[in-house]
């Protein structure tokens, strides 16, 4: 995976802005990694795209919503052909740094990221 504005890491992928040799290696929480840059525990819809995009899947789609009273914010993933979702990846709200691999991230917000 590439992103923008930075240069490949040794082992690892791209960071925003990013420069080589950055080994901060992140978890999204499905048990899959990835590297770059940016201090753990950093929940936005850039890290929440990169953990989407580190489980594989083919579309990942970022999404306000409202769970009953509380305003939140994720990243959905997608199988590549859009018709399974395969994780929901929290960034804002009482869901930061959460993920589900379900559609419960509202009322069970499972795991976490980083």
């Amino acid at each position: 995976m590439t992103g923008t504005g930075g240069a490949a890491a040794t082992g690892g992928v791209t960071s925003t802005g990013g420069s080589t040799g950055c080994t901060i290696v992140h978890d999204n929480g499905l048990g899959q990694t990835w590297q770059d840059c940016v201090p753990l525990g950093t929940y936005d819809q850039t890290q929440a795209m990169k953990a989407c995009v580190a489980s594989g899947a083919g579309l990942c789609i970022p999404k306000g919503n409202v769970c009953t009273v509380a305003q939140y914010e994720k990243v959905l993933g997608y199988d590549s052909s859009g018709a399974t979702l395969i994780g929901q990846w929290g960034f804002w709200g009482y869901i930061a740094g959460y993920v589900s691999s379900g559609t419960g991230i509202c009322s069970d917000p499972g795991g976490r990221w980083n």
